[in-house]
């Protein structure tokens, strides 16, 4: 992944790095998507693949999640 983040975005993906939990707030344009897509990026480079939920679906396509309403009645078998 090629895009610089700034310092506040890299601390963000650097705390879910060391398994902290992150909320990401903020309105539009402010680089949320990008934050997710790093932070995936980093997870998958160390054989984790995160569940990215969002509010809407809009959102979800924006990251490559779902929304929260599908993951949870989302069937995972037994």
């Amino acid at each position: 992944m090629n895009v610089q983040l700034t310092s506040e975005q890299r601390a963000v993906v650097d705390k879910v790095l060391c398994k902290e939990n992150v909320l990401i707030l903020g309105p539009a344009g402010v680089g949320k998507s990008v934050v997710v897509r790093a932070i995936t990026h980093e997870l998958s480079k160390q054989g984790i693949k995160p569940a990215i939920l969002a509010p809407t679906s809009q959102a979800a396509e924006n990251v490559g999640g779902v929304t929260l309403h599908s993951f949870a009645f989302k069937d995972f078998g037994d």
